[in-house]
């Protein structure tokens, strides 16, 4: 328990990495960039979480294992396949992107054990990610869609 009384996640999430977030920022901040991903265009919902979607672009960057923290937050709260698409598009090909082997070994390790892993992975194009990485996620991952 850390200040308010409020749990950190990290081991379950984030393997042996600390986050500087609580639980209930990292619901806030996943369920923010969900709604901003459903909301129309210049929408008042689409403004009023546009701040979830630069938050997580910016922990892409910065702060990747709270990055990962929130693609899994997302796909628990959320596994609608549009949902998945904007995750495989954004987050997961920028984390990869940046932080690929740091990242591809619990991937593999996911998507061995969890479909819906599996069929995001089978939605990220290469992009940035290095080839080392791309080549081991196409080998686990669900044909594209």
């Amino acid at each position: 328990m850390h200040g308010t009384g409020q749990p950190h996640l990290h081991h379950l999430l984030a393997g042996e990495a600390q986050i500087n977030m609580k639980k209930t920022e990292i619901d806030h901040l996943a369920k923010s960039w969900i709604a901003f991903h459903y909301a129309a265009e210049e929408s008042e919902d689409y403004k009023n979480n546009f701040w979830a979607f630069n938050s997580v672009c910016d922990l892409c960057q910065d702060d990747p294992e709270a990055c990962w923290v929130i693609i899994e937050a997302i796909r628990q709260i959320d596994s609608n396949d549009a949902i998945l698409s904007n995750l495989a598009a954004g987050p997961m090909e920028d984390l990869l992107g940046m932080h690929g082997d740091l990242f591809i070994d619990r991937i593999e390790v996911a998507a061995s054990k969890d479909p819906q892993m599996k069929k995001l992975i089978g939605a990220i194009w290469q992009n940035a990610i290095p080839d080392n990485v791309w080549n081991r996620l196409k080998s686990i991952a669900d044909p594209s869609w």
